[in-house]
């Protein structure tokens, strides 16, 4: 199982608290990740005044980006669109390809001129611009209705203890059957299931007594959120190829790595944590 590196809070305000990394941090999180991590998830829309990403020497890494908004009215058009952007993260990271392209919206797809989009990626992969396409997806109903229309390399798709669709309705003998990978994300619920000052959040209230379950099983087993979150994951490792790890500070990612890597690690059996309110499970309800 590979890690890699979410970088959206370290140039934009992200998760529920709007954290950017630090300065400082970013330049200890660079030295620190050579060796320890293979691949960082970034997007277009990190890319302006992105020091993280600029100085990084891709010699060591690959990159795995968003791209969305693309634009046209016939196929030269959206080949131009994809191209330009393609173009753009490679000469701007200083790259020989990118590893996965992920499509932000990939429901463009299904639009009558999804057949553009579609062609326009299987040439960048011909042309050895991208290894492979992905769709970046927040459920798996959404992602059967991609595939059935156009089957991509990869599936990035949330996974964490109040959100495991991914284990239901057969979803994964699906994508097994169709040769699809798995790279899971929002694994700390992009922040909520690892501060637990989001109980005095207003704005969660309604999600209040599933998140105080959550908080209280922590604090039973002696461990760190993060700790429990991680511990989660792992025990379902094979379900899933790549996890995504956002965090906020350098000390956040070093521990990280090591629950990750820690082979001794107690494997806590979990309750069923129930939800009352489904909307927790998906930030763009909030």
């Amino acid at each position: 199982m590979n890690i890699v590196l979410g970088t959206a809070n370290f140039n934009l305000l992200y998760g529920y608290q709007k954290y950017k990394v630090k300065d400082k941090d970013i330049k200890r999180i660079t030295k620190f990740i050579e060796g320890k991590i293979k691949f960082i998830d970034s997007s277009e829309s990190y890319y302006k005044k992105n020091n993280f990403l600029i100085n990084l020497d891709f010699k060591n890494f690959n990159l795995n980006s968003k791209i969305s908004e693309i634009k046209g009215n016939s196929q030269i058009e959206y080949d131009n669109s994809i191209y330009s952007k393609v173009n753009l993260i490679i000469n701007s990271y200083k790259l020989k390809k990118i590893n996965i392209l992920f499509l932000h919206k990939p429901e463009e797809i299904l639009k009558k001129k999804g057949k553009y989009l579609i062609n326009s990626l299987k040439k960048m992969k011909k042309k050895k611009l991208i290894s492979h396409i992905g769709y970046s997806v927040y459920n798996p109903n959404d992602a059967k209705k991609l595939i059935n229309k156009f089957k991509p390399d990869v599936i990035q798709i949330p996974f964490n203890v109040f959100d495991k669709r991914i284990l239901e309705n057969k979803f994964q003998s699906f994508l097994k059957k169709k040769n699809i990978k798995i790279q899971i994300r929002s694994i700390f619920l992009q922040g909520i299931l690892t501060n637990k000052s989001i109980l005095n959040n207003k704005k969660f209230l309604s999600f209040k007594s599933d998140l105080k379950s959550w908080y209280r099983w922590i604090e039973t087993k002696g461990i760190t959120p993060e700790e429990g979150a991680i511990n989660f994951i792992l025990n379902h490792k094979k379900y899933f190829d790549t996890v995504v790890v956002g965090i906020d500070t350098f000390l956040q990612l070093k521990n990280n790595i090591n629950y990750f890597k820690n082979k001794n690690k107690v494997k806590f059996q979990f309750p069923n944590f129930k939800l009352t309110n489904k909307k927790i499970i998906d930030p763009r309800k909030w």
